[in-house]
């Protein structure tokens, strides 16, 4: 039985690194409006951005299904990474796949570079630096990198769902937008998140029922 897998990221709350205002191409800018303006939407980027490296983002929440049955992961982010290694080091034991979309060109390194952070142990089983790059376990299989057939293609979950004719993402939310629906305080939008994640688990499931 394969284990889907999927992470969800939002700035972290305790970084230690500071939007820099200096770092800000102005160019010839002198009207102090259009110089705040700039600034702003400088700082704007970089605030969305923090969700896509370890170094500034947190891990939110994991979604993992087993056979359909889906177990979202929640709540203190060392207790989010303590589990989820759990669920893959059973799965990856028992010589059964670990699956996800881009799961080793972020979801994997996101979570073992933030348990670094968070002092909680990677599983042997997961990976080997052997080289340059880590050897990952051969149960483990991206759906970017099988469609990617070694070349250096880069496809979208949404747009390979749509090639293979298996769905599709909603159209009114993105994965940007988590971080701020789960941190809200408002049940429906933490309600509409969840039920985001949900989504590319089942999305996934699909695609791997055909590349697998």
């Amino acid at each position: 039985m394969n284990m889907i897998i999927d992470i969800e990221t939002g700035g972290w709350l305790d970084c230690p690194f500071q939007f820099d205002e200096s770092s800000v191409a102005l160019g010839n800018l002198k009207d102090p409006e259009k110089i705040e303006a700039k600034l702003a939407e400088a700082k704007g980027k970089w605030e969305e951005n923090m969700a896509l490296a370890a170094e500034t983002g947190e891990v939110l929440a994991v979604g993992i299904t087993e056979g359909y049955k889906d177990t979202i992961l929640v709540g203190r982010e060392k207790d989010i990474l303590i589990a989820a290694w759990g669920h893959i080091s059973q799965q990856l034991t028992a010589q059964r796949y670990v699956v996800g979309h881009n799961l080793c060109g972020f979801d994997l390194p996101f979570m073992i570079r933030r348990s670094w952070v968070n002092g909680v142990k990677v599983p042997l089983e997961v990976m080997r630096h052997t080289g340059r790059y880590p050897t990952w376990h051969s149960c483990i299989k991206d759906t970017m990198l099988l469609w990617a057939m070694g070349d250096r293609t880069f496809i979208s979950l949404d747009k390979l769902c749509k090639v293979l004719g298996v769905g599709a993402k909603a159209e009114n939310f993105s994965g940007s937008m988590f971080a701020e629906y789960w941190r809200s305080g408002d049940q429906a939008k933490k309600d509409l998140a969840i039920d985001y994640l949900k989504q590319d688990l089942r999305l996934t499931q699909a695609v791997s029922e055909v590349l697998i």
